[in-house]
């Protein structure tokens, strides 16, 4: 979140003093779960680039550094890939291609 609200206030928002606070404990999952987590257990592709993809890419426009987001960011890549392949989304071939290139 404080990466959140770096990129925030870069782009002419101020979020306000409790605004950690306030999500954290907005969906702490006693009484909702949050909605990517419900599209994982649902085996959905989750909505990565509108949640946490746009929010980068406002982050690289404003020169705002985001490596926390950028570590989560490819961690959830792994999962999305994961869950489009379990829907047929996406095919791997059975045997790895090997090119005939060969590197000095």
């Amino acid at each position: 979140m404080r990466e959140v609200i770096k990129v925030a206030k870069a782009d002419g928002v101020d979020l306000p003093e409790d605004v950690i606070n306030s999500v954290v404990h907005s969906d702490d999952g006693d009484w909702f779960e949050p909605s990517m987590r419900v599209d994982v257990k649902k085996g959905n592709p989750i909505e990565l680039e509108v949640i946490l993809g746009n929010l980068l890419t406002v982050a690289r426009e404003l020169k705002v550094e985001t490596p926390v987001l950028d570590v989560i960011y490819n961690l959830l890549k792994a999962v999305q890939f994961r869950l489009k392949e379990g829907q047929g989304l996406i095919t791997l071939p059975k045997d790895r291609p090997i090119e005939d290139k060969f590197y000095k």
